[in-house]
């Protein structure tokens, strides 16, 4: 039956379609997992020093290297780093000592939050622009189109994230410093989501909103500026 072929070649092309995929994402996780296993294995910090601290004894160091595991091999760490990834375990961080599904957890929510209005604020601007620079190709506004994109792109964005602290901060005051939020009104917002914007509009607290909007909008629109 042609028809039926039909389907089934169909069928085929989209598993083997989504085989691929898959393979490939699981290739792409697993190659991330080994650049940041060897980026923990050669930095210049003992994780072991952070662990017990600077006066304990040469027994109290092996004692805790071992239960660490960093006494074996590094393909068998690696293997069991891999295990423990794969069950939700990522291990404790060495900086803040929680576990590090707990940090991001923690500061998941606003790295959400960042990086959806610059997203907005990218595809607002950069896709009504492209189209109208597209279809007045070679005019002075398709010029300045791409003169100001190109400085948004090959721009640091570190730096313009400090030039623009200095003159809209600093000397024009028309924003809010570094930060989620102002002193004023830390811990103030009853916290539902992690998304300070979303949790204030919850609360109805307009102030807040006002506050967290003028400290997110200069990293969220160079955000969306770069992209």
């Amino acid at each position: 039956n042609p028809p039926t072929a039909r389907r089934g070649a169909g069928l085929g092309r989209r598993a083997r379609w989504l085989g691929g995929v898959a393979l490939s994402l699981a290739l792409t996780l697993l190659g991330l997992l080994l650049v940041t296993f060897i980026i923990g294995r050669v930095m210049p910090i003992d994780p072991v020093l952070k662990v017990v601290g600077e006066r304990a004894t040469q027994a109290q160091y092996e004692a805790a290297r071992i239960a660490m595991g960093l006494d074996q091999p590094l393909w068998r760490q690696f293997l069991t780093y891999l295990s423990e990834v794969l069950r939700g375990d990522f291990g404790r961080s060495i900086s803040t000592g929680h576990p590090v599904i707990e940090d991001l957890g923690r500061v998941f929510p606003a790295t959400l939050e960042l990086a959806t209005l610059g997203t907005l604020i990218g595809v607002c601007i950069g896709v009504p622009l492209g189209v109208v620079a597209a279809a007045r190709r070679g005019g002075w506004l398709d010029q300045t189109a791409r003169v100001v994109a190109l400085i948004g792109y090959s721009m640091p964005i570190f730096w313009l994230g400090l030039m623009g602290l200095l003159l809209f901060y600093g000397i024009l005051g028309w924003i809010g410093g570094p930060g989620r939020q102002g002193i004023v009104f830390d811990g103030m917002v009853p916290e539902v989501t992690g998304m300070i914007l979303v949790d204030s509009l919850l609360a109805g607290d307009w102030a807040a909103f006002r506050d967290a909007f003028s400290h997110i909008i200069l990293p969220a629109g160079l955000l969306g500026y770069f992209s």
